[in-house]
C-alpha cells in the first residue's frame, strides 16, 4: 500500500471534518476546502484555519 500524499491526508481531515458537522463537502485542493452548512451557506477554510479550529476543539 502506497504512502498517502500530503493532499490525499488533508483532504481525508476536511472530508471527516465536514461529516462529523453534517456539512457537504464540495472541494478541495491542496490550500483549502469548500463545503456547504445545513443552511444552505457556501464556505471554504484553508488548512491552517481548520487546524486551529480542531486544536480549540480538544
Amino acid at each position: 500500500m502506497a504512502k498517502k500524499t500530503y493532499k490525499e491526508e488533508v483532504i481525508e481531515i476536511a472530508k471527516a471534518f465536514c461529516k462529523k458537522y453534517d456539512y457537504e463537502f464540495i472541494f478541495a485542493n491542496e490550500d483549502k476546502f469548500g463545503f456547504q452548512t445545513k443552511d444552505g451557506s457556501l464556505w471554504t477554510m484553508n488548512y491552517f484555519e481548520l487546524e486551529d479550529i480542531l486544536k480549540n476543539k480538544k
